[in-house]
């Protein structure tokens, strides 16, 4: 038996793709297996030197990976192999992954295998975080999966997949997976190591995130897709499925009544919910919000620029028909400014009494780090709910639980 590990890359420096190459060669596992580093238009000489397959395509596609881990993949079924693992050029692998992963096929026999993953800031710090939906198996990175032959009907996704279905491109993946109904189990061990370039894995960070961080506008044109009868079309021609049956994403509406510091909060909450389950909007009354030094200081702080900050403008709190979202959340300073029940019943109102936050002195260094703590922790309570657990009530208790 052997095993192929694809690892496509684009513009990596050396030095990571090093780290990510090393860290497969140094695999304690006694069965045969090799490193396939698949260039997308932008190849690294050095890695002619490596004990590595170096296939080079000379035209960069810039859809995720999609393309190079399609065709290494396929190379890897032709030339014979027996599983096939993945692993993105900026993450790496603990020396015990594919034996694991191995050993979890030989109990198992399941088509599909996966893990857990640990997750480390761009310098390769670890963030020392889990996410919700990984622990729950709602979802699986691309670089935790393991396939066996017997599934490998699968490694055509990556190819016909929509290039704007990209960003979501392991949650496609896995909905494939789902529809052709291969069985899969993890081993709930943490083998691989994820370089974080989401805004939510940063809230506990106490040094400064890097910069230039996504959020959610990386990931709303694909779900917007998704939800068209144009996408709904393509997804069923091209990949002989609907996608979106098989996803649990959550819109929230970030709203305020007033313009004013509050209105920069819809912002700066939206601009957090990154995690791949709630999607975040943010919208305010009018269209111009006076400069707040007290919001632009939280802002600078997480390294985000209002430049990347999703911001739409309601008028009257008239619901726009054509925005779909499932969950508005007002943010109010007493009970004066709770909103009342919304005229479009299908979404879920939730009022979020923020006077904790909105009355603070945050030019005042200690209150500013207590209310940034306490924005953190809200936030991460709720985007940590699981998704068969995800209601009115348990978002609306999250966000209120006293502090």
């Amino acid at each position: 038996m052997k095993i192929a590990v694809i690892t496509p890359y684009y513009q990596e420096s050396i030095e990571t793709l090093r780290q990510c190459h090393l860290s497969v060669i140094n695999q304690n596992i006694d069965i045969e297996f090799t490193h396939f580093l698949i260039a997308d238009g932008y190849p690294q000489q050095e890695i002619d030197s490596w004990n590595a397959k170096h296939i080079v395509l000379p035209t960069a596609h810039d859809d995720n990976g999609n393309t190079p881990r399609g065709l290494g993949g396929l190379l890897a079924k032709i030339e014979g192999y027996d599983f096939i693992a993945y692993l993105d050029a900026d993450n790496w692998y603990y020396e015990n992954h594919l034996q694991t992963m191995f050993t979890k096929w030989k109990e198992t026999h399941f088509p599909v295998i996966c893990s857990f993953r640990t997750f480390h800031h761009e310098n390769g710090e670890n963030l020392y975080i889990e996410e919700a939906t990984e622990n729950s198996l709602d979802h699986v990175d691309t670089s935790c999966f393991f396939l066996h032959k017997s599934c490998f009907d699968l490694l055509q996704i990556w190819l016909d997949m929509p290039k704007i279905l990209g960003p979501i491109c392991d949650v496609i993946f896995f909905s494939a997976i789902k529809n052709k109904k291969y069985r899969f189990c993890s081993t709930k061990l943490r083998t691989v190591a994820f370089r974080s370039k989401y805004l939510s894995h940063y809230f506990n960070l106490n040094s400064a995130p890097p910069l230039n961080l996504k959020s959610e506008s990386e990931f709303i044109p694909a779900l917007n897709f998704l939800r068209s009868k144009d996408g709904n079309s393509e997804c069923s021609e091209k990949l002989g499925f609907r996608p979106l049956d098989y996803l649990h994403f959550y819109k929230i509406l970030f709203v305020s009544k007033r313009n004013s510091v509050l209105c920069d909060m819809a912002n700066l909450f939206a601009s957090t919910l990154s995690n791949r389950k709630f999607i975040g909007y943010s919208m305010i009354e009018q269209q111009a919000t006076t400069f707040n030094p007290h919001l632009q200081k939280i802002v600078d702080e997480l390294g985000y620029s209002n430049g990347h900050m999703l911001c739409n403008h309601l008028k009257e709190y008239k619901i726009n028909e054509e925005i779909n979202f499932d969950y508005a959340v007002n943010l109010c300073e007493d009970s004066s400014e709770e909103m009342p029940a919304l005229p479009n019943d299908s979404v879920k109102l939730i009022n979020w009494n923020v006077e904790f936050l909105s009355q603070k002195d945050l030019n005042n260094q200690l209150d500013f780090e207590e209310a940034m703590s306490i924005v953190h922790l809200k936030i991460w309570e709720m985007i940590s709910l699981p998704n068969d657990k995800i209601s009115l009530d348990s978002i609306a208790t999250a966000l209120n639980r006293p502090n």
